[in-house]
């Protein structure tokens, strides 16, 4: 395959060359395009017909919100790219990062998973805080404490200020965790 980049910069570009950009990067990008540009990008870069993309934009532009321009697009180019297994498993992935699926619905694209974020492995009980600092997540044991503490990490989704895991928190041996809002702050907690 060729290794063209697309964006402004290398540093914020994708290439159709999946050892350079995973497949679950390039279908993130495509999500994360904003409004202005995305009907636009939908008539270069898909193959939807003017009225399968007057019926996407329809509904779009009832609920921005909820990103269906972008989620098309992402779809159908990564469809285009890579292929519908890889396009689904990129898809599962960015669901599984966003919190919209399980961490326990992620048993297939695990490895796809681990390519995305950092994994540390644990005990039931073990330190979260050592699970932060050991993913990057967190600089030292201190700067964990005090996110915590903030009200600055989620397991699974759900704040906590708890600095140890507990049994109940593990859904099929792992957790998610997440340092503030954004997805790419995560790391795959796994039971050793």
């Amino acid at each position: 395959m060729v290794s063209t980049k697309f964006g402004k910069s290398e540093d914020g570009a994708i290439w159709l060359d999946a050892n350079k950009t995973t497949p679950t990067q390039f279908y993130q990008f495509w999500i994360n395009c904003d409004d202005a540009g995305i009907e636009e990008y939908a008539k270069i870069y898909t193959l939807l017909t003017p009225d399968e993309l007057a019926a996407v934009m329809s509904e779009h532009n009832e609920n921005p919100g909820a990103r269906i321009a972008q989620t098309r697009v992402a779809e159908e180019v990564t469809r285009l790219v890579h292929g519908e297994e890889l396009m689904q498993r990129a898809k599962l992935v960015t669901e599984v990062l966003t919190g919209r699926r399980s961490i326990g619905d992620a048993g297939d694209v695990l490895d796809d998973l681990r390519a995305e974020i950092p994994a540390v492995k644990t005990n039931e009980t073990g330190s979260l805080l050592i699970a932060l600092t050991e993913s990057g997540l967190a600089g030292s044991n201190g700067e964990a404490r005090r996110l915590l503490q903030g009200n600055g990490i989620s397991v699974n989704g759900i704040k906590t200020t708890d600095e140890n895991f507990t049994p109940d928190m593990f859904v099929g041996g792992r957790v998610l965790i997440r340092r503030g809002k954004a997805f790419k702050d995560s790391a795959l907690v796994e039971l050793a």
